[in-house]
């Protein structure tokens, strides 16, 4: 293993090791999808993805998002969608970006707790739902929040110690 630099993340230089995991994983969805037999039987969209990062010890995470989660013995296909979701995690705030393509401002909700944040958006179209875990305690008042485009950015600042559930509303 590479020496860990100073400044910065992580350096994972086991590019082959993160290859081997992808294509294992997808080989697996491969197999999950092909048990769908009637594809016009889903009068929804089908989606599912997943995405890559380093967590705190330097070995990647690999996620999933969506409305279709693998399970044993078939797949799983919901009314809720798992949006795709990215955490920064700096030295004094945190940063979670979430994509909900569609989803309108006044039907988001967002409840903090000591290490996660809890976001749904639910209309007559559409059904966002996800927790997302932090490694650090966050401050429950976010320091800013902003609604674009269907994506939604979180910035919050690291707490000292954890504190109580909260809501969050959206202001235009």
């Amino acid at each position: 293993m590479a020496k860990r630099p100073t400044n910065g993340p992580p350096r994972v230089d086991n590019s082959q090791e993160i290859n081997k995991l992808i294509a294992k994983f997808l080989e697996d969805v491969a197999k999950e999808f092909s048990q769908f037999s009637d594809m016009n039987a889903v009068n929804e969209p089908i989606i599912y993805g997943f995405n890559v990062r380093l967590g705190p010890d330097g070995q990647p995470i690999i996620g999933s998002f969506g409305n279709v989660k693998p399970s044993e013995p078939n797949v799983k296909y919901g009314e809720e969608r798992e949006p795709l979701v990215d955490v920064i995690e700096k030295d004094k705030e945190i940063t979670i970006i979430v994509e909900m393509p569609g989803a309108e401002r006044s039907t988001i909700r967002i409840e903090t707790h000591p290490n996660e944040v809890w976001i749904t958006a639910k209309d007559h179209r559409r059904n966002f739902n996800t927790k997302v875990r932090v490694n650090h305690p966050l401050n429950p008042k976010a320091r800013s929040v902003e609604f674009h485009n269907g994506v939604l950015e979180l910035v919050f600042r690291r707490a000292a110690s954890h504190g109580k559930p909260t809501v969050i509303t959206i202001n235009d």
